[in-house]
């Protein structure tokens, strides 16, 4: 369900028929709405994960595509943590922005993995700790919807020592 539902978002996006439509949201409530649906998941790796969003984020987002970013990010942290390995979820305040952050404690990647991650299509994917596939275009999603909000997204990691996954996004 989840491959599918990353096709036919990034289907959309590139065919301009998905729109933003921000409204106010608590970052910290939505945030732990997707921790949530990977509990199980990384409770059976075992991996922790920890929602360190203070409760007074507030942003102007498009729901859905905020919460396609946070499952996105949330589903390649898991991925690619190995047992016994951490999740944390950020946000600081930037000016006019909150900066959100997916960091963890996974296998990372070289210098060259993250300048190549959003090259055109085809995209490849990598399989992850236990072997967990996935079809590539995640992150380029995730890249595409922080943009039609008006954010920027980054990306740092260093092979052995894990990847922080980064957006901003107007502070309401």
């Amino acid at each position: 369900y989840e491959c599918l539902d990353t096709v036919l978002a990034w289907s959309a996006s590139q065919l301009g028929t998905i729109r933003s439509a921000p409204k106010t949201l608590r970052l910290r409530e939505t945030v732990a709405r997707c921790v949530g649906l990977f509990e199980n998941v990384a409770a059976r790796k075992p991996v922790a994960l920890e929602n360190g969003v203070p409760p007074e984020a507030r942003v102007s987002a498009d729901e859905d595509q905020l919460l396609s970013i946070l499952r996105n990010l949330l589903s390649n942290a898991v991925k690619f943590t190995p047992a016994g390995g951490r999740i944390s979820l950020r946000a600081a305040r930037k000016g006019d922005f909150w900066k959100i952050s997916v960091a963890d404690t996974g296998v990372g990647m070289s210098e060259g993995k993250v300048r190549s991650l959003f090259e055109a299509v085809p995209m490849t994917s990598t399989p992850g700790t236990n072997q967990e596939k996935g079809v590539g275009l995640g992150l380029q999603i995730c890249r595409d919807f922080v943009r039609q909000q008006g954010g920027v997204f980054t990306v740092e990691s260093r092979l052995g020592e894990g990847s922080t996954f980064s957006f901003t996004l107007p502070a309401a």
